[in-house]
């Protein structure tokens, strides 16, 4: 191989958003939307969807670029870990990029935070743009962790708990701004706070590249040559995610220096790199899988289970057998809309009457690290009011409190029935109270989730309630003879 080669620079980005318009690819359609949408009379919010590492803070980042050209004033802001700041901390951050901006003076907000944005600061603002026809335009990544912390135990102040008031007013008075936001989870899952704020903007989602920008994407750098059947591996692995396509590509190129003697890759080469892919992108992997609620990675594990060469799609009907045949019980649990809603989410895509997995190597993923044993531990989570009652009723049985125990026990199977480990420790209290009867009947709920945990203990259960009921038989048949 020449020396050039040997010495390249990896052309591919994996892992880090694209900020030039070097290493993007396609995406002009949205870039396009969001446009039309901010030029629309009325209209001033945008909310771009998809799951994690789609490609949407590399689209924001070419929002600054291509609003800028067309006479927008642009402000990104990461809000990853910014929840619990103050709220007066995260005015006072976007107020100084705001200015900095502008080419104002930086301003000071004072101890009403609040006032000093709206009253003292925003004016000066709206006089800038007036004097520059420009319009100023918010691009907020990572929106929605705002809406997942737990706000009943952050402080008043904190930005989670002001931020979406403050915005909705922002929203309403001012409609001169501008404001696109990204969110990694689907809007069915936000808090009813979040979902006012996003009642008046337009979604736009974020899926996979299509053929041609994949394609695009792949054969860039012109000093590589791809062979046809390469490309269509590749694509085959990936579908045109962005992220896996750049992984799977950068991976290949590394293969290439001093291993070849042309700089030629081929489908033998994309098959070793395919075989890299899972432990080089094993963090991603995990963090797209932590981005699912409870109730759809169990659809992901029964699905990943149930396809392979031969079944390429499972109807809802066969998740629901799978599921059942593993012991779960469908009343309570979110079934019947999880595919569906999977499929708009674009992590899973209808095909045939039924489901495959959007990106073939996700779905290779969870089926190679994500046994279906796990169903139990997703089961518990199901329902956290659920569990938090169980995690309650562990602590009064610690203290001895059985009767407390049992009825947060039966809260949390009432509202989930599927919570094994609260069914076995109902049956357990009950068998010490010697209601055998009523153990049984926990026991035997639970033995139709895990067979191997509850199988000893009904057994048992079973034998006691029998005694009860022979000596109740004795008992019967020695009042009928003194009659």
């Amino acid at each position: 191989m020449p020396a050039a080669i040997k010495s390249r620079i990896n052309p591919y980005v994996a892992g880090n958003p694209v900020h030039g318009g070097e290493g993007f690819f396609g995406r002009k359609d949205i870039l396009r939307e969001v446009e039309n949408v901010l030029g629309s009379p009325g209209q001033n919010v945008v909310v771009l969807v998809g799951q994690r590492r789609i490609g949407k803070t590399s689209i924001l980042l070419q929002l600054e670029t291509h609003l800028t050209a067309k006479g927008y004033v642009l402000i990104y802001t990461d809000l990853q870990d910014r929840a619990r700041l103050p709220m007066a901390t995260l005015a006072g951050e976007l107020a100084t990029e705001i200015a900095d901006t502008l080419g104002l003076e930086t301003p000071t907000l004072g101890e009403d935070w609040d006032k000093g944005f709206a009253a003292g600061f925003l004016p000066k603002v709206r006089n800038a743009l007036a004097k520059s026809d420009k319009r100023l335009v918010f691009l907020f990544d990572e929106f929605d962790v705002l809406s997942g912390v737990q706000r009943e135990r952050l402080p008043g102040d904190a930005a989670a708990q002001l931020f979406f008031p403050t915005l909705r007013r922002w929203l309403r008075e001012d409609p001169r701004l501008g404001f696109v936001f990204a969110l990694g989870r689907d809007l069915g899952d936000l808090d009813s706070d979040s979902l006012s704020t996003f009642k008046r903007g337009q979604t736009i989602r974020v899926s996979v590249l299509s053929r041609e920008d994949t394609v695009e994407l792949i054969t860039a750098p012109v000093d590589l040559h791809y062979t046809e059947e390469a490309i269509d591996r590749i694509y085959c692995l990936t579908n045109g995610h962005p992220y896996f396509t750049q992984l799977l590509c950068s991976i290949c190129f590394e293969l290439t220096l001093g291993h070849l003697t042309e700089d030629e890759i081929t489908a033998t080469l994309v098959a070793k790199a395919g075989a890299t892919l899972y432990s080089r992108g094993e963090n991603v992997f995990e963090w797209i899988w932590d981005g699912l609620p409870p109730a759809e990675r169990i659809v992901a594990l029964v699905l990943a289970e149930l396809l392979n060469k031969e079944r390429l799609s499972a109807t809802q009907e066969e998740i629901e057998k799978a599921l059942r045949e593993k012991g779960v019980k469908t009343i309570g649990f979110d079934l019947k809309i999880s595919p569906d809603k999977m499929a708009r989410w674009q992590f899973l895509v209808r095909q045939h009457g039924g489901y495959r997995f959007l990106v073939p190597v996700i779905h290779n993923w969870i089926r190679k690290n994500k046994p279906t044993a796990l169903v139990r531990e997703e089961l518990l989570r199901i329902h956290p009011y659920a569990h938090q009652y169980y995690q309650l009723a562990v602590r009064e049985y610690e203290s001895g409190n059985y009767k407390q125990t049992k009825n947060n026990l039966r809260r949390a199977i009432k509202l989930n029935p599927n919570h094994l480990d609260a069914l076995l420790l109902l049956g357990d209290i009950e068998l010490d109270d010697n209601h055998p009867e009523m153990a049984a009947k926990a026991y035997r709920a639970a033995h139709k989730l895990n067979e191997t945990e509850a199988k000893d203990k009904l057994i048992k259960a079973l034998g006691r309630d029998i005694e009860r009921l022979e000596r109740k038989l004795t008992s019967l048949e020695e009042d009928k003879k003194q009659e």
